[in-house]
């Protein structure tokens, strides 16, 4: 799977998720920070993941 279609799979499982309110979206649409500490977010197992605080929308 590539980058992008990772980036797609996030993007629909926010979407059904109450967590992507908390999500703001930079001026790349391809990329997401994290509500908490505003580190861009890491696209990891299906979700996204953030490398700095480890906010996740899954969990």
């Amino acid at each position: 799977m590539d980058g992008m279609e990772e980036i797609a799979k996030i993007k629909e499982r926010l979407l059904r998720s109450a967590e992507f309110d908390k999500i703001e979206k930079i001026a790349n649409e391809d990329e997401m920070v994290c509500p908490e500490c505003g580190t861009v977010l890491i696209p990891s197992e299906g979700c996204a993941f953030c490398p700095s605080c480890g906010w996740s929308p899954c969990k």
